[in-house]
């Protein structure tokens, strides 16, 4: 919640590129077709049934859940919304106040 907060005091700018974008989704396309590949000796090595595999699934899947909502409360309790905007190369993440009227397009 603090990292918020301080998101709202000041806008945080980074920098990206396309190239760096292509590379990290080529890195992600490999890294799930190599799951596909080694699941089944993944499951059966670590995971000794499906059960443990399922509950570990169900453990990540409801701390993603968990993060998700952190930002929705954070958003509603300050009545701003976390906004992203890229220009030449920089991408700035900011937070704005919400309108009045609850419309969520961009002014």
């Amino acid at each position: 919640m603090h990292k918020y907060d301080a998101l709202a005091k000041k806008p945080t700018v980074y920098t990206y590129s396309k190239r760096k974008a292509l590379r990290t989704f080529f890195v992600i396309i490999l890294l799930m077709v190599s799951c596909l590949v080694f699941l089944p000796h993944v499951v059966r090595t670590l995971f000794h049934n499906m059960q443990t595999f399922y509950s570990f699934s169900a453990g990540t899947i409801f701390f993603m859940w968990i993060s998700y909502l952190q930002i929705v409360y954070w958003e509603r309790k300050n009545q701003m919304r976390i906004c992203t905007k890229s220009e030449g190369g920089f991408r700035t993440i900011y937070s704005r106040e919400v309108s009045p009227e609850g419309k969520r397009g961009l002014e």
